[in-house]
């Protein structure tokens, strides 16, 4: 059985665990999401060769607030912040763009 400090330590462990899976997935999030932007850019969809017979880019569809600021925890996840996602997936989506070709 355990004691109520071995409670606190697993929760601890839990938590940094926690952190560390959210951390993966934003940055896996935003590493798609500019993905997605970037090959739904018409510049882009023309410098491919199979030009216009791409397939539509889908992403992320109407990703409410709520979706993203669901998984806060207030001791181990405090702000995941849908919208410094957003920014950081558009800035790296026009990293990409600008480097298309070089």
């Amino acid at each position: 059985m355990a004691t109520a400090s071995q409670l606190f330590t697993d929760r601890d462990t839990a938590g940094a665990a926690y952190a560390a899976a959210l951390a993966d997935f934003r940055a896996a999030w935003i590493n798609l999401k500019a993905l997605d932007i970037a090959c739904d850019n018409g510049n882009v969809v023309k410098a491919h060769p199979a030009g216009g017979a791409l397939p539509q880019v889908r992403s992320f569809e109407a990703v409410s607030k709520w979706g993203i600021e669901a998984l806060r925890h207030p001791q181990f996840a405090s702000a995941p912040g849908l919208a410094e996602w957003e920014r950081t997936a558009q800035a790296n989506a026009a990293t990409l763009i600008n480097g298309l070709g070089s």
